[in-house]
């Protein structure tokens, strides 16, 4: 998994006591992920408001990136396990913003 890629997975939400399945970024670099059993994450959202909230970019390309709905990075960060990730999506999202 390099920096960049786009995953579908199991995000968790801030309280950790549930997860919903949704797109996110890699922004953990392979020399962490090669010395760690995670990764770390960006949350990818369809849920646009206009204007934008602080911290959120929208993915211009989001077709591109395997995504089925306009969408952009919303400010979530989390670490996760990299045996909870389900299904690439793209090589590289932040290309595309």
């Amino acid at each position: 998994m390099n920096l960049g890629m786009s995953f579908l997975l199991a995000f968790p939400f801030t309280n950790l006591k549930a997860t919903k399945k949704r797109p996110a970024v890699i922004l953990s670099s392979t020399s962490y992920q090669a010395y760690r059993p995670d990764v770390i994450l960006l949350a990818i959202t369809s849920r646009i408001k206009d204007p934008l909230t602080y911290g959120e970019a929208m993915i211009a390309d989001w077709g591109q990136a395997g995504l089925i709905k306009p969408s952009l990075f919303k400010p979530l960060i989390a670490t996760v396990d990299q045996v909870i990730v389900l299904k690439k999506l793209v090589q590289n999202v932040l290309d595309l913003v």
